[in-house]
């Protein structure tokens, strides 16, 4: 945070959001505009209740996900200086309009965002008694006239390593890579990737993968040799909390 006016002025743009209705057709696509703030400042200023937004925020950074093979599912996930934020959009292909290592905005005017799994989720407003805290941009024109891309070249995407131990959820939504792993089933465990599964570093602590049973590597085998795990960090509430790691794909496993 700047300074105690800045935070103030953003503040002021932030609405709590009320489950009262759909979220109406967005306005057409718009050029690519510069960040008036950033994802780490609007991860502090939401704290963990949902909210729409009011007034013109606009954040930037790249893009870390891709939706090729069906882990991240109608989501893609942006970055910028170690703060992340996933952009629910209910169109398919979003890696051609939005590939990997491309620059794009945000333009949050109008959209909801919220926690899940301690990741900082951007959609419309949820539908009444929804489990999730946004909803998704139904359409190619809803998510063009919030999410604009650069007319740049693709930037290098690499995770940044991390250690089980000092994890935190305000990296969740970034792209980790955790080494040094193994896979160590648990009672109900399947030598597949669906699900979720628990790998230990040398020193027994755990982390998790998590791979959609609708993935099409869902069905591949874990490989049994220490490894390690690239993916997007989730937090999970249970059983004291525990941190997940979601695979783009089955080369996010380096053995």
């Amino acid at each position: 945070m700047k300074n105690f006016h800045f935070a103030a002025a953003t503040a002021a743009l932030l609405l709590a959001a009320c489950h009262d209705g759909p979220f109406s057709e967005p306005a057409p696509a718009v050029p690519f505009v510069p960040a008036t703030t950033t994802i780490a400042e609007i991860r502090h200023l939401t704290g963990g209740a949902s909210t729409t937004v009011t007034g013109d925020l606009v954040v930037s950074g790249i893009v870390t996900t891709s939706d090729c093979r069906y882990n991240f599912y109608h989501t893609l996930c942006v970055e910028s200086d170690g703060a992340a934020l996933e952009v629910m959009a209910a169109v398919d292909r979003l890696h051609v309009d939005y590939p990997v290592g491309c620059r794009v905005a945000v333009l949050l005017k109008g959209l909801t965002v919220g926690y899940y799994r301690g990741v900082l989720q951007v959609g419309t407003k949820p539908d009444v008694g929804s489990f999730y805290p946004t909803g998704y941009l139904a359409s190619p024109a809803a998510v063009a006239a919030h999410l604009v891309r650069a007319d740049e070249t693709l930037s290098p995407v690499q995770p940044t390593r991390r250690m089980i131990g000092h994890l935190t959820p305000d990296w969740c939504g970034t792209l980790v890579r955790i080494d040094g792993l193994s896979f160590v089933p648990e009672a109900d465990s399947e030598n597949r990737w669906a699900g979720v599964h628990r790998f230990c570093d040398n020193a027994g602590n755990a982390v998790y993968s998590y791979v959609r049973t609708g993935a099409d590597f869902a069905d591949a085998a874990i490989p049994s040799e220490r490894c390690s795990l690239v993916g997007i960090l989730q937090y999970e509430e249970r059983s004291g909390g525990r941190y997940l790691i979601k695979l783009r794909d089955e080369n996010d496993c380096i053995h």
